[in-house]
């Protein structure tokens, strides 16, 4: 049997944190992955959604991502990876400036 999940990755900032994110250019910047397929992020994310890095603006409209029963573990590190940098790009605007 095969098993699929499909999960939706959206970042909500507040208006306030909008406005600093791209003042401070943080809406294009890599959030996840460089683009250097010798990196263990960037690989993770080509195996899972054939992109090579995901940044804050491109997950600010969400992106939809797809494992099936052999992803689910890489499924699980993304979201939780895309916790952990948005926490520290929100702790940054949060105090009024960029990480």
């Amino acid at each position: 049997m095969e098993i699929r999940c499909d999960t939706t990755i959206k970042v909500t900032l507040s208006p306030r944190e909008q406005k600093l994110a791209s003042e401070h250019g943080l809406m294009d910047i890599s959030l996840i992955g460089n683009g250097d397929t010798a990196s263990p992020e960037t690989d993770k994310l080509w195996r899972l959604c054939n992109r090579s890095h995901l940044s804050l603006g491109g997950l600010m409209d969400g992106l939809t991502f797809s494992a099936n029963s052999e992803q689910l573990g890489l499924l699980g590190w993304l979201q939780e990876e895309v916790r952990s940098q948005c926490a520290l790009v929100q702790q940054g605007l949060s105090q009024g400036g960029c990480p």
